[in-house]
């Protein structure tokens, strides 16, 4: 049920409050049409959240809107929500039904999250814990880099239960944790999809990475693993850019993007070498209700 909320200070009196709705959405490809708008304004900032939905399947979204258009969107995942950008009175509206019972994990835009963070403590005198802060990429130019030993191909369905132990350790790695079971289903559509990518050498698996569905005319590339033991010899940056260079060649899209924990010093300089340009950051926060 859409609650309405306003966005101004206990007691304070406001000339020109902004108020908004917050509806559940509980259907990715209706979250896809009535979100829309907001999606089709910000294609690539709504890259976190569009990649999330997969029409025919069971979603969760929080639709915030001001009575004519979509101000904001958060999808729910199982340790939180994922936020697009924030228009007026969206920050309120969020911290406002955000569950008090239990703790939770926001991710989205540092101003957002953090307007929301503090906006959810008042309410309930909760406990913040700050984490990683992400920097979003977005392919300018594919950048001609050092020629290295291997081939890109498309994960076989055999790849998944290797695939999926990389992905936990890539979540490990970014501070992201993700369960085993979320995600051998994660490797699973992907492969199922032709979305999963690997990098052979001498027919070994050396380096994996994952792409989303088009979305609005974004992709986004994500997952970029390679074992401790294989690393310093380029196999990540070559299989980011032989993918990055296929997906900007389709018809269906306009950007490709791809996210990386900005402490990451070596992988930053890596994508920016490869043509990518910093777009905006994203911060991860613990709400912990006392």
């Amino acid at each position: 049920m859409a609650q309405p909320v306003e966005d101004h200070d206990e007691g304070e009196a406001s000339p020109d409050p902004t108020a908004c709705t917050v509806e559940t959405v509980d259907d990715a490809s209706k979250g896809l049409e009535v979100c829309g708008d907001l999606f089709r304004r910000e294609p690539i900032r709504s890259t976190p959240v569009t990649t999330s939905l997969y029409p025919g399947r069971a979603s969760a979204l929080l639709r915030v809107s001001d009575g004519s258009e979509t101000v904001g969107v958060a999808a729910e995942e199982a340790e939180g929500y994922t936020l697009t950008p924030l228009g007026p009175g969206a920050s309120a509206a969020l911290a406002a039904v955000l569950p008090v019972d239990r703790p939770s994990t926001l991710l989205g835009a540092a101003g957002d999250v953090a307007d929301i963070a503090g906006r959810w403590s008042e309410r309930c005198d909760g406990a913040i814990d700050t984490g990683p802060l992400f920097r979003w990429y977005r392919l300018a130019e594919l950048a001609e880099g050092k020629k290295r030993k291997g081939a890109v191909r498309v994960a076989p369905v055999d790849s998944i239960e290797r695939a999926a132990a990389w992905m936990v350790a890539f979540g490990e790695d970014v501070g992201l944790p993700l369960a085993a079971d979320a995600a051998a289903t994660r490797v699973g559509d992907a492969i199922h999809e032709g979305r999963l990518f690997e990098w052979v050498v001498a027919d070994e698996v050396v380096s994996q990475l994952m792409i989303s569905p088009a979305r609005f005319g974004v992709v986004r590339i994500n997952g970029v693993y390679t074992p401790p033991s294989l690393r310093k010899d380029g196999h990540s940056s070559a299989i980011t850019a032989a993918v990055a260079a296929r997906q900007i060649a389709r018809q269906k899209v306009d950007d490709v993007v791809i996210d990386q924990p900005a402490s990451t010093g070596v992988t930053n300089r890596m994508y920016r070498r490869l043509g990518f340009v910093s777009v905006w950051e994203t911060l991860a926060v613990r709400l912990i209700p006392r």
